[in-house]
């Protein structure tokens, strides 16, 4: 909860929920209500949240998780946000590296699915230089799989 306003913040942003199928949080009861659900699912092992912070700070200016597991614990996806004035810093793509690792190396998942908007070209893009193909076409959203190489 100390870090309440940072994910307000983060989650009310036009630009940040333009391409995420999801309800923004406009107040900070929505915003309390986002973060008890998911302190509920990581303690029910149902996802992992990482907040992304610059080097220098502890503000929590994005966030990375792994969740929506399959039911063998072997397959999860990515999904990730950050505040449009971090865009295009590397923030995002050192967060997709971390989660693919801590997947594959932790949590010994066999496959990581991370699904975007098509218009999101800088999602697509992102997915693709870490390895990530293009799957399938899902309610009009892309998504896109890792594979665990042995």
């Amino acid at each position: 909860m100390d870090d309440l306003h940072d994910f307000l913040a983060i989650r009310q942003n036009k630009e940040v929920g333009k391409y995420i199928d999801r309800p923004r949080s406009d107040t900070v009861e929505e915003a309390t209500a986002f973060i008890e659900r998911i302190t509920k699912a990581i303690a029910n092992n149902e996802s992992v949240l990482w907040g992304i912070t610059e080097a220098n700070s502890n503000n929590i200016i994005g966030t990375a998780c792994l969740f929506n597991f399959s039911e063998a614990k072997d397959i999860g996806e990515i999904g990730y946000e950050l505040l449009p004035q971090y865009w295009s810093q590397g923030y995002i793509s050192e967060a997709v590296a971390m989660m693919v690792d801590f997947g594959f190396n932790t949590l010994n998942l066999v496959s990581i699915s991370a699904v975007t908007h098509p218009e999101n070209k800088a999602s697509v893009k992102l997915l693709q230089k870490n390895g990530f193909v293009y799957d399938n076409e899902m309610d009009g959203f892309s998504e896109y799989v890792l594979n665990r190489r042995h």
